[in-house]
């Protein structure tokens, strides 16, 4: 009975110790192909990293891009609301002059009228 309880003990460890091992080498499997999935995740990350670094870059472009043409349409802004001052000005300086001619030229025809009014 003792021999074969010995016998018995000694299956039972040699099960063991093969699925142990079976065990260990499905650790190590699983380990590697964690090991390759954390390096593509990795490769992955990177490359998406970068790519946000390049749009970055491409919108930090288009925006100096963006405030140089504001900085250009304002400053054309500024011209014609100068030119628009300038010619209102102008205009304000020619309707002066021509209300003054209008009456210096009523005032000669007035004088004009009347003096032919005394000559007839």
């Amino acid at each position: 009975v003792k021999e074969r309880l010995r016998r018995a003990e000694l299956v039972v460890a040699e099960e063991a110790g093969s699925e142990q091992a079976a065990l260990t080498a499905e650790l190590v499997v699983a380990e590697a192909a964690a090991g390759e999935q954390a390096s593509v995740l990795r490769s992955e990350v990177e490359s998406a990293e970068e790519q946000r670094r390049e749009a970055e870059a491409g919108l930090r472009a288009a925006l100096a891009g963006v405030e140089q043409e504001a900085a250009g349409v304002a400053d054309r802004c500024r011209e014609l609301e100068s030119l628009e001052e300038s010619a209102q000005r102008r205009c304000s300086e020619t309707l002066a002059w021509a209300e003054e001619e209008g009456r210096e030229a009523l005032a000669r025809t007035e004088a004009a009228e009347s003096e032919q009014v005394q000559c007839e």
